[in-house]
């Protein structure tokens, strides 16, 4: 018997919070009464950290299950709004009390968050723009730049200053910010002058720097500063551009699709070209001035063609296109070499004054691999000769140019070529010989190069045939179980083995306690056998065992040789378990559900023993120190109830939220079987924790934010954030000192800022802020925040971090604004879709002759009208099919009014699907400085949209009449008013079916697979008309579809489906990457206290017994139902303990 297991997790609404699903008995199943002795031991107590007074009580409210009926309270007649008692003041001796038991009003969660806002010292920014005139501060230069060049800021570059005083007024700012004669730039550029701020001046050029080239910025001396101060300090700055270097390098270009050979070897044609990217963007002409390429085995430089790339190209993850195709200049090239380049040489790629060459191999002569001899591969059944290459082989050439001295004439059948390997197979090879190997010289590589043999017409290989491979065979290790049913027998497959190899077995109390170097004698001499020749050998454990039925620890050391003839040891563990329990175990931390069957008969075992004991590494199982036991039912179920005082156990410190802290022993007479959940998948705890020692302690849930995720050096951060303790489904208000620290992620042990200490107000809220300080190195920041420990007054422990993260970097503030405008209308597919760009300069002026990118993308969309979306109405197919695409894209410059035009022709062809197109628009100024701006409309497919109302509950059922209403609207949601914008309406049934498949792939090899088949079960057309019912009786059980299909007047499709279940048969979605699979599917996806939930089970199994279990912390309920059908529907009962979420389990 195999065990299968499923999880589902459901959520439920209430206010402000969501709950799971739960699983109740259903009405044709009994609950699996616990029948006989259930035994607490209580004579030991564990040392425990209680997190409640009283936390029995707390284990009962949370177990004590109640299901009164609850709603989000916006849907509560008890929350409804008396307006004629709005102005009347509130009797303050009136109680507000919440109208439902144990929840709190939803006025009660109201809550302000936050605690006085820490005062800290503001750090003043020095380079920080002042507007307030200072009399007894100098007029001075404060900053400015740009201070070095690299290849993102050397196109178009904007050369500032910034004073320490304003220099002009803002309302001049405001009206003009052209500015003359300020700044002088040597060597001159073309270009503007510009005020930014009224203390800032820029010089934005419009041409593009030269390299290696220092630059000299000037400020005009008889500047004054609104104050009438004259400019004093420095005032002549440089900066030198670096020198023209590659920074992309890609030889060997195929010329698509981001291909290209590599550094070590290109073979021809493409060993003459290369991709590669520079750090300008120059002209064709200037690259072949600067660009040198010098081949190894040439003394003259070789000439060379250059092809400019200017559209988008490869590599685009590999350096950045920077280029003007009006201009003629690009970063990017192709390198087409015009020489001939001799093969087994090095070609190197160099520019002027830069120190780095790049450089790659060409085709290497046709030889062996690294000059190693051709060799014998030893495989376990047998052996083939291997001769690997530079190049790959031309096959014609192989029969003719290679020769053996064995007795056997070699043919097609014997060659296998894998790339640049020759490999012989099914040669008449004899173990412990020799035999000769001829490659000759019209052997040949596909490039049509000769095998190098030097001076001779061949090469002749002395290969030597050892002995068959050394190996050992182990079909299972670690901790396993064997059906008792079976006989118990081991077997090893091995061959040529050393003579001092064994195993030992001996019989074991304890399974779980392994230390067989210790405790396993007896050791037995595994039989070497026959030379060369595969041998099976059995162990036979019935000697070991109690009437067929126990535990036996085995171990195996087999020595085997390494090809120098040294021994290695290849080592075996494995523990096996003989019994013929089948066991199924959910525990929490207040009850374990064990179900036992048979292995060899699948019926339930009564009256077995089973007992959870505290996991001890020792040779014995102490049965007395069991934190609980209990006795399997008639059904073969024993639920054995956890106290109040082993819940402690969970608790203890000498834990150390250990996984596997119990182990769950059963027994039943001489059969026995032991295991520690968390083994595998149907034997773990709950599915609420990772380990159940932790289900019971307080885990830390903070809320931590920032005011955003981007700052500057000097400018201020604030942080907000809930701190919680998250305790047996409850949140709990923390409180307690708090620390804030700022580290540069890479650098953790530094913090960035002075230590923020304080204290959690009342309802468990922190709030500050702080400074960065100005000489703050660029990069991210991890903001953390730790809680302080209250276990202990002497020693401040600090604990439980959280963390948000942020990114400090000197970036350049805005200086331009954009956006696309697009008319106000309905749009059907085939129409002309036209934006305008806008962009001008936050300062004032238009941004006119800017460069601009725009990218058109489509992306198919559920079409959901306002105005219905709470009438459960679904439109369009079940599933998108279509992501985010790139349509189309255009570039060009903006007119001298800043704008420009961008038209996209929507796809016509769109088979009744609904689809957004949105553009977006990049805009680089001439400091280069680039903004986006989006904007997006929706596409209809046709004048109108076919709704289908989801008004079937839970899961229909078989030959019973299904009634669904329909609606015809149009693009706004609107019942049409006109019939003749509808052509036609159509309608289809149908239902899925799996086939199975059997296909042969390449290697003729067999595999199977299963295909999903769609059945049209009936299909017609529809009366036509605004709104409607179709009616229907489903035949065939699974997943059922219904279509409408719709035409308008202009021929235009729309098609709409509405997928359900239908219960009632034997239907089996089949899971072809696991046959054990139990799929669960919920009839919706969030539910009330007092819902009762639909679960669809598909089992592989055709009939069967299931445990199902809803859970969290602990089990809530358990129940045994019996299908006697694959397909069939749980009913789950809604409790409130279940909010926020509970877990629905299903095993058999």
């Amino acid at each position: 018997m195999k065990n299968i297991l499923k999880y589902l997790t459901l959520f439920l609404a209430i206010p402000f919070l969501f709950v799971g699903c739960n699983s109740k008995k259903d009405v044709n199943t009994n609950l699996a009464n616990q029948k006989g002795e259930n035994k607490l031991i209580s004579d030991k107590l564990y040392d425990s950290n209680i997190l409640y007074d009283n936390i029995e009580n707390e284990m009962n409210n949370l177990f004590t299950l109640d299901y009164t009926p609850l709603e989000p309270e916006v849907n509560s007649k008890s929350n409804k709004i008396n307006t004629k008692k709005i102005n009347q003041k509130t009797d303050s001796s009136e109680k507000s009390e919440s109208f439902i038991n144990k929840i709190r009003n939803l006025a009660d969660y109201k809550t302000k968050y936050y605690t006085e806002k820490q005062k800290l010292p503001i750090v003043t920014n020095a380079n920080s723009e002042d507007e307030t005139i200072q009399d007894d501060k100098d007029f001075t230069v404060v900053t400015w730049g740009p201070t070095s060049f690299d290849e993102d800021n050397i196109e178009n570059p904007s050369f500032y200053v910034i004073f320490s005083k304003p220099v002009i007024e803002l309302s001049s700012l405001q009206s003009k910010s052209k500015a003359n004669n300020i700044l002088e730039i040597n060597p001159p550029l073309k270009g503007k002058e510009r005020w930014i701020r009224t203390n800032h001046v820029c010089f934005e050029a419009e041409e593009n720097l030269d390299f290696s080239t220092e630059y000299t910025i000037t400020v005009n001396k008889n500047l004054k500063s609104i104050d009438k101060k004259t400019l004093k300090g420095e005032s002549v700055f440089t900066v030198k551009t670096p020198p023209l270097s590659i920074t992309t390098f890609m030889p060997g270009y195929i010329g698509q699709n981001d291909r290209y050979y590599g550094y070590d070897e290109i073979c021809p044609p493409y060993e003459k070209k290369v991709f590669m990217r520079v750090n300008y963007a120059i002209s064709k002409e200037q690259i072949i001035k600067e660009l040198s390429i010098k081949c190894s085995t040439k003394k003259q430089l070789m000439k060379f063609e250059a092809v400019p790339l200017y559209d988008k190209s490869d590599f685009s993850w590999n350096g950045k296109l920077i280029c003007n195709q009006s201009k003629e200049i690009t970063n990017t090239f192709v390198i087409n070499i015009t020489d001939e380049v001799p093969i087994n040489s090095k070609i190197y790629f160099r520019t002027s004054n830069d120190d780095k060459n790049f450089s790659y191999n060409t085709l290497k002569k046709f030889s062996l691999n690294g000059d190693k001899e051709p060799y014998i591969v030893y495989d376990q059944s047998s052996s083939h000769l291997e001769a690997r290459f530079t190049q790959e082989i031309d096959s014609k050439t192989i029969i003719d140019n290679i020769e053996t001295s064995l007795d056997y004439k070699i043919t097609e059948e014997n060659i296998k070529i894998n790339y640049k390997t020759l490999c012989l197979y099914n040669l008449p090879l004899t173990y412990n010989s020799s035999f000769t190997f001829k490659l000759k010289n019209g052997l040949k590589d596909i490039y049509g190069q000769n095998f190098n043999t030097g001076d001779k017409s061949f090469l002749e290989y002395n290969i030597k045939i050892g002995n068959a491979k050394s190996y050992i065979t182990y079909l299972d290790n670690g901790f396993k179980m064997m059906e008792a049913q079976y006989p118990h027998k081991l077997i090893y497959c091995y061959q040529n083995i050393n003579e001092d190899s064994y195993y030992s077995v001996q019989k074991t109390n304890n399974p779980l306690f392994i230390d067989y170097q210790n405790s396993l004698s007896e050791n037995k001499k595994l039989p070497v056998g026959e030379l060369n020749k595969k041998q099976f050998y059995e162990i036979d454990l019935d000697s070991y065992l109690d009437d067929g039925f126990g535990f036996a620890e085995i171990y195996t050391n087999c020595f085997l040789p390494n090809k120098d003839n040294s021994l290695y040891s290849d080592k075996n563990y494995l523990t096996v378990q003989v019994t013929d329990l089948g066991i199924t175990c959910r525990i929490g931390i207040n009850k374990a559900v064990v179900m036992v069957r048979s292995l060899s008969s699948g019926k339930p075992i009564e009256n077995a023993e089973v007992f959870v004991l505290p996991l001890t590494y020792s040779s014995d199982l102490d049965e007395e120190t069991s934190l609980a036991k209990g006795i399997t039912d008639k059904n073969g179920i024993a639920i054995i109830i956890i106290d109040n005082e082993h819940q402690n156990f969970f608790l203890s410190e000498n834990l150390n939220d250990r996984d596997n802290p119990i182990a769950l022993l059963v027994k039943n007479g001489k059969d026995k079987a032991i295991f520690t959940p968390n083994s595998h998948t149907e034997w773990r705890y709950v599915d609420y924790k990772s380990s159940i020692t932790k289900a019971m302690k307080s885990v830390q849930q903070t809320f931590f934010f920032v005011d955003r995720m981007l700052y500057k050096p000097g400018e201020t951060v604030t942080f907000k954030g809930i701190d919680r303790n998250q305790i047996l489904g409850q949140l709990q208000i923390n409180k307690g000192e708090y620390l804030i620290n700022l580290q540069n992620i890479n650098s953790s042990d530094e913090n960035a800022i002075s230590t923020i200490n304080g204290e959690l107000s009342d309802s468990g809220g922190f709030y500050g802020s702080f400074t960065l300080p100005q000489d703050i190195k660029n990069g991210t920041y991890a903001l953390m925040y730790t809680r302080k420990s209250d276990d202990n007054e002497e020693e401040i422990k600090w604990y439980n971090t959280d963390r948000v993260y942020i990114k400090v970097a000197s970036f350049e503030e805005l200086k331009t604004q954009s956006q696309i405008d697009i008319p106000e209308k309905t749009y059907f597919a085939g129409d002309e879709i036209k934006a305008q760009l806008n962009a001008s300069y936050l300062a004032g002026g238009y941004l006119s002759g800017a460069n601009y990118e725009t990218n058109w993308y489509k992306q198919e969309i559920k079409y959901q009208p306002t105005n219905l979306q709470n009438e459960n109405y679904t439109f369009g197919f079940s599933s998108l099919s279509y992501g985010r695409n790139q349509y189309s894209s255009t570039n060009g410059t903006l007119s001298n009014q800043g704008t420009a035009d961008s038209i996209c022709i929507t796809d016509k062809n769109v088979y009744g699907k609904t689809f957004e197109y949105r553009v977006e628009v990049e805009v680089t100024d001439i400091s280069n400085q680039t903004i986006a701006a989006t904007n997006s409309v929706i596409v209809h497919p046709a004048l109108f949209y076919i709704g289908l109302k989801q008004n079937i509950v839970g899961f229909s059922q078989k030959n019973k009449e299904i009634q669904i209403p329909y609606i015809i609207v149009n693009p706004e949601g609107e019942l049409i008013g006109s019939k003749k914008d509808i052509k036609s309406l159509k309608y289809e049934l149908s239902h899925t079916e799996w086939s199975l498949v059997q296909e042969k792939a390449v290697d003729n090899s067999v595999y199977t697979r299963y295909k999903e088949n769609k059945i049209i079960d009936d299909s017609g057309d529809i009366q036509i008309a605004n709104k409607g019912t179709f009616k229907f009786i489903p035949k065939n059980s699974g997943w059922n579809k219904i279509t409408f299909f719709g035409e308008d007047k202009n021929n235009n499709k729309v098609t709409t489906e509405y997928e359900f279940y239908v219960s009632g048969g034997d239907f089996i979605r089949p899971d072809s990457n696991n046959a054990e699979s139990i799929n669960l599917t919920p009839s919706a996806s969030l539910y009330n206290p007092g819902d009762t939930a639909q679960i669809l089970l598909e089992s592989p199994l055709p009939r069967g017994d299931y445990l199902v279990t809803t859970e969290r912390e602990g089990i809530f309920t358990e129940e045994i139902y019996h299908f006697d059908s694959p397909s069939n529907i749980i009913n789950i009962k809604i409790a409130r303990n279940y909010i926020p979420v509970v877990y629905v389990t299903v095993s058999s």
